[in-house]
């Protein structure tokens, strides 16, 4: 278990130095004004990704038997429904982009990374399946294999001047190598499994979508309200400009990142498995050390942002301090978030968690509306996050009052 928890925080801390590395590369290879178009392709593939989360992962853990396997139907059903669910988003995603964007480099480089959604998700249940077998730690070698095989592919393309086209793709390479030795493993282990579209149960399709239906909203929403600024902002500002906003928002991004990363090793051990006696001064823990995290990481990073945007992006890129300070500003709002909603997750209260993203949203929505010039997309940042903080807060304070209550009632 210990070894998971570690390979865990490992996995986590080289995505995040691996992917500021390769952001790196990029950026001075393609410029503002590719960049920037590259970012805009990134949003929207992370929106069309979440579209496609309508058969959630959290619905096999039940599932799985002691030897952390699942019956072949299940499988087979899981791998067919995603697939047809992909299918469609793809096919919707090339729509969108052909219909709605003039930037043949925007064009371009979404439908390379639109392409992913056709094994990544469908094949995503076998690297859940190791996982659940207390396998992190193989999980985490094979993403690293995927990020080390991605890094080769820029590197190549910045050494060789390859078509920027090359690097764009290099997130295929990562995508397919996660996905199909994910597969390969699995079948390593359970060498009888075989798919046959006869597998494939009608009620269990019912099943998924009316439990995917839960969370499918809130997490749309959320990965909307997140990256709502690249995508609409975009033909509002001239490449330059807006290659720069777009390096600000993705460094921020790569802060914010350490939060979500703290959550995912830290939450299972200190929130999901506490009992109501701990659960109060274990939140109150969190929420304090996420507080501190947020206010020495922003302060250290603010005094060094000119530095770290010229290390990192290039003199090219310099219009980007000012984003990344604004945003820095405020980043204690997004760590109080990721930890104040612990507690929605834990008791599994999908509509607080709709609820509350498609507020955020609105409200992010109605700012990059309304606002003018390149800090719009920053303040609508701020705003949506906002908006998710209180009704986090809100909720942790009904839910603290009702342990009270019952913690009342027995003492009487």
């Amino acid at each position: 278990m210990k070894r998971n928890y570690l390979w865990a925080a490992f996995d986590k801390l080289s995505q995040l130095f691996i992917g500021l590395f390769i952001t790196k590369l990029l950026a001075g290879y393609f410029g503002t004004d590719l960049f920037g178009a590259y970012q805009f392709s990134l949003s929207t593939f992370a929106v069309a990704t979440s579209l496609t989360w309508l058969c959630p992962a959290e619905l096999f853990y039940g599932r799985v038997d002691e030897h952390g396997r699942l019956n072949d139907t299940v499988i087979t059903t899981s791998i067919a429904y995603r697939a047809a669910l992909c299918l469609g988003i793809f096919v919707l995603g090339y729509a969108y982009v052909a219909a709605a964007v003039p930037d043949t480099a925007k064009i371009t480089f979404t439908s390379i990374l639109l392409l992913s959604l056709l094994y990544s998700e469908p094949l995503g249940i076998f690297r859940m399946l190791l996982e659940t077998t207390g396998q992190y730690h193989l999980t985490s070698k094979v993403r690293f294999l995927g990020v080390a095989a991605k890094v080769l592919v820029v590197c190549l393309t910045v050494k060789l001047e390859l078509s920027p086209v090359v690097g764009a793709g290099a997130a295929l390479v990562e995508s397919l190598i996660v996905s199909f030795v994910c597969l390969f493993l699995y079948r390593k282990n359970v060498a009888t499994y075989k798919f046959a579209i006869s597998d494939v149960r009608g009620s269990f399709l019912k099943e998924a979508s009316l439990e995917g239906l839960k969370y499918w909203p809130g997490l749309v929403a959320m990965t909307f309200a997140l990256k709502a600024d690249r995508i609409l902002l975009a033909s509002t500002m001239n490449p330059q400009q807006f290659g720069a906003y777009a390096a600000g928002m993705s460094l921020f991004e790569q802060f914010t990142t350490i939060g979500t990363s703290i959550v995912a090793v830290a939450g299972p051990i200190y929130i999901y498995r506490a009992t109501e006696k701990k659960i109060r001064s274990n939140f109150l823990i969190s929420l304090v050390a996420m507080v501190v995290i947020s206010v020495v990481g922003s302060a250290v990073l603010y005094a060094l942002t000119p530095f770290i945007i010229l290390v990192v992006y290039g003199a090219k890129f310099l219009h980007a301090v000012e984003v990344f300070r604004t945003a820095l500003l405020f980043a204690p709002l997004v760590f109080v978030e990721l930890a104040a909603s612990t507690l929605i997750v834990k008791n599994k209260m999908p509509w607080v968690f709709s609820f509350k993203w498609i507020a955020a949203t609105a409200f992010c929505l109605i700012a990059l509306q309304l606002g003018h010039g390149p800090m719009t997309g920053v303040y609508a940042h701020v705003l949506s996050w906002s908006v998710a903080v209180v009704v986090s807060a809100c909720y942790a304070v009904t839910y603290f009052k009702c342990i009270r209550l019952k913690e009342v009632e027995i003492g009487t």
